[in-house]
């Protein structure tokens, strides 16, 4: 598992990827991102998404949207 420090990081960068991706508020992408499977996912050592790069993070939670 990542270090909190190394999470909030990377959670930092997959907000900004999406609000740029989204064109929407970085607060509006936050809030979306904290209420999703992806987020869960990202945190669950099980899944080990932790381990993926920003990019392909940020697919799956366009994909949970349907976008």
């Amino acid at each position: 598992m990542l270090s909190e420090l190394l999470m909030w990081n990377k959670i930092g960068r997959i907000i900004n990827i999406l609000s740029k991706r989204m064109k929407l508020p970085a607060l509006k992408v936050m809030d979306m991102w904290y209420h999703s499977q992806t987020n869960r996912d990202l945190h669950d050592s099980e899944t080990m998404l932790y381990t993926y790069g920003d990019e392909y993070i940020v697919d799956e939670f366009m994909h949970e949207i349907g976008k």
